[in-house]
């Protein structure tokens, strides 16, 4: 089994990077790169060019606020795994109302754009692109809060 893990905090070099994506197993992008220059393009590299699962955190989920457009040119698998706010942002609906209706919002957006979401919270929804769900009922929310380990 390859595995390579690159920790870049604040410098994209397609050089370094691009070499990496082919022999990997799976790939987990925005964790760690709030302060990395150029997040985006380092991104797209990632998605344009991954055969393997990418698993999109944190940083990566914000790229995505009100920009989900890029999803449609994702060939690889992909799961994201935003927290309440962190998909309300990026569907651009205030989160009361995807709260209120999460199991739709999940399941629509996982289909519709062909992915996994692991939508976090209390009761996290595991959403498929086939229209399948699993909800996790153990656990709470403070396991669901950013910075916790989720």
């Amino acid at each position: 089994m390859y595995f390579s893990y690159l920790y870049l905090l604040d410098t994209y070099r397609e050089e370094v990077i691009a070499p990496l994506i082919s022999p990997s197993k799976a790939i987990l992008f925005g964790s760690g790169a709030v302060r990395m220059d150029r997040k985006l393009q380092c991104m797209d590299l990632i998605l344009q060019n991954s055969t393997v699962p990418v698993v999109l955190d944190a940083e990566a989920l914000r790229l995505l606020h009100q920009n989900t457009y890029i999803l449609q040119f994702v060939k690889c698998p992909l799961i994201l795994t935003p927290h309440i706010a962190e998909f309300a942002g990026m569907v651009n609906i205030n989160t009361k109302t995807i709260t209120d209706r999460k199991l739709e919002y999940a399941t629509n957006f996982a289909k519709e754009h062909g992915l996994y979401l692991v939508l976090k919270g209390s009761n996290t929804i595991v959403a498929s692109p086939d229209g399948r769900v699993y909800i996790n009922e153990v656990g709470n929310q403070a396991l669901a809060q950013a910075g916790s380990g989720d």
